[in-house]
């Protein structure tokens, strides 16, 4: 921690600076372009107030931002090193620049790169959490398109341009995608892969993931709606108090997925393998179930309501959950578990079912008239 309280943006002896040396230098480009607080914020897409505290060195633009900002003042990354002077390293304003070069300055489109790997997309001021008292270090950024940082080193090493520092940091974003809390809608993202992505408390409507592998996602406080997760990868994902309406998952995979305090609402789950998948303390009505893979799956403390079964169930358990309009309909139970349920409206048609789960039926009061008994092997 420097001595006026200010923290350091990057590491190295001569490349530390703090966010009041980077407030001098955003003011005194602004100035010289001639920008008011109000209409820089408008073209990097932050507020006044975010401008405001830069300037004042209470706080500093996103890791991300700087090359948009850069391009936006007519500086190079660069200038926002301690080796250039705040009155130093402008370029012309962007009426001089048409002037002299014929051509339109980018301002229209600042987050444009000088190469591709640079910049992708662009970021809005999201700020940055203190996670370890070093800027570069132990930090959590958010970028505009939901990109999350969270641990990774930015700290420059000696010589290290802060141009280098921009791109290090894009890299690290392919490593790790968060797009919670956002509003996602008509969008497709179809074939999006290792993500480990976090969607929590975002709304998720009419979007598609169409073969995407979103592994060990977590979904919290969401709404998904009228989405196509058709032959996604969910597999390890967690979806807690979310609302889960009108989606397509047909022949996705959904091993090992846990679902808690969620509502399941007439989604398309055909085909889909809910193997050691839980759901637990959910409503589930409504859904397409037709060739879904049961393995190993269980239903806890949920209302289960106008569902019908199919196929295959080895080695499933229900416990304590409530049924209202449902159908079991040519299912094959295998070591299946049913516990603490009253099943006398549940309808069996055309299943079989082991010795074993035979006699836990037969606690729940089911009509058994539509089960056969299998001969134990």
């Amino acid at each position: 921690m420097l001595a006026n309280g200010a923290k350091p943006f990057c590491g190295g002896e001569n490349t530390m600076l703090n966010a009041n040396i980077i407030g001098e230098k955003i003011t005194a480009a602004r100035k010289a372009r001639g920008y008011s607080q109000a209409q820089l914020g408008e073209l990097l897409s932050v507020s006044p107030q975010a401008v405001g505290k830069w300037e004042r060195g209470e706080s500093m633009p996103d890791i991300l931002l700087f090359n948009t900002l850069a391009n936006v003042l007519g500086v190079d990354l660069n200038y926002f090193s301690d080796r250039t002077a705040p009155e130093t390293g402008f370029s012309a304003a962007p009426e001089e620049r048409v002037q002299q070069s014929g051509e339109k300055d980018n301002i229209d489109d600042p987050i444009k790169a000088d190469t591709d790997d640079e910049a992708e997309d662009t970021y809005e001021d999201g700020g940055f959490e203190d996670g370890g008292g070093e800027f570069g270090k132990g930090f959590a950024f958010h970028g505009r398109h939901g990109r999350d940082f969270d641990g990774a080193d930015f700290s420059a090493t000696l010589g290290e341009s802060i141009k280098d520092t921009v791109k290090n940091a894009y890299k690290a974003a392919s490593a790790r995608l968060n797009m919670g809390s956002s509003a996602w809608r008509d969008s497709d993202f179809s074939g999006l892969k290792n993500t480990n992505g976090r969607f929590s408390y975002s709304d998720i409507d009419d979007c598609l993931f169409v073969g995407a592998d979103l592994s060990k996602s977590a979904f919290k406080g969401n709404s998904v709606e009228d989405c196509d997760f058709t032959n996604a990868v969910l597999e390890g994902s967690k979806f807690l108090f979310t609302g889960i309406k009108n989606c397509t998952f047909k022949g996705g995979d959904l091993t090992q997925a846990e679902f808690k305090m969620t509502s399941v609402l007439k989604n398309n789950f055909s085909n889909v393998k809910f193997k050691s998948t839980g759901i637990k303390t959910c409503t589930f009505n409504g859904n397409t179930l037709s060739g879904a893979v049961w393995d190993k799956t269980t239903f806890s403390f949920s209302q289960i309501t106008n569902e019908v079964f199919e196929g295959d169930m080895t080695e499933c358990a229900f416990i304590d959950c409530d049924y209202k309009n449902v159908e079991f309909k040519n299912v094959n139970f295998k070591d299946c578990f049913f516990k603490n349920v009253k099943l006398k409206r549940v309808v069996f048609t055309n299943c079989t079912a082991d010795a074993i789960t035979y006699a836990f039926l037969k606690n729940t009061k089911a009509d058994l008239t539509g089960v056969s008994l299998t001969e134990n092997r």
